[in-house]
């Protein structure tokens, strides 16, 4: 991602939970990841939803899960993938 919106939010809701938890209080985002890009690793959110339906493997409560990644921060709107530079930009034809 662009931004440090998650290690931040972490940091500030491992802060908030002190009281309850007590001083050693930790927060990690289970839904980030890192996703292989087409040069490089890139962190990113991923989210998952659960899709059901009346076709076979979907019939379920359970139905089957599938990861989506978000484009743009939800928090600061960033996107978050890394802006392609000049020389990885596809040519114009």
């Amino acid at each position: 991602m662009q931004c440090d919106c998650i290690t931040d939010l972490e940091k500030r809701l491992a802060d908030h939970m002190k009281p309850q938890a007590g001083e050693t209080a930790s927060a990690k985002c289970l839904g980030s990841a890192l996703f292989l890009g087409e040069k490089s690793l890139e962190s990113g959110l991923n989210i998952a939803f659960r899709i059901t339906g009346d076709k076979r493997g979907f019939t379920s409560e359970k139905g089957k899960e599938m990861p989506v990644k978000a484009n743009y921060c939800p928090f600061c709107g960033k996107p978050t993938a890394k802006p392609e530079t000049p020389a990885e930009a596809p040519a114009a034809s």
